[in-house]
């Protein structure tokens, strides 16, 4: 299985999939919305193969009812 690999952090979001060498990165910041990181995301992972994502978030995630 290949991994896409997401790491975002507070100025860059870094990409590797299982198998490449060289990883891809944008510039992010407290105003990429999470559909814009998507939307940059899968167009920085174009010609990359891979089954999943994984994604690193450098903070609390909530689950709210």
């Amino acid at each position: 299985m290949k991994i896409l690999a997401v790491d975002v952090g507070g100025t860059r979001v870094k990409i590797l999939a299982t198998g490449e060498k060289q990883k891809r990165e944008i510039v992010s910041g407290p105003r990429m919305t999470a559909r814009q990181m998507v939307s940059r995301v899968k167009k920085l992972a174009q010609g990359w193969a891979y089954d999943a994502v994984s994604v690193g978030f450098p903070g609390p995630v909530l689950f709210m009812r």
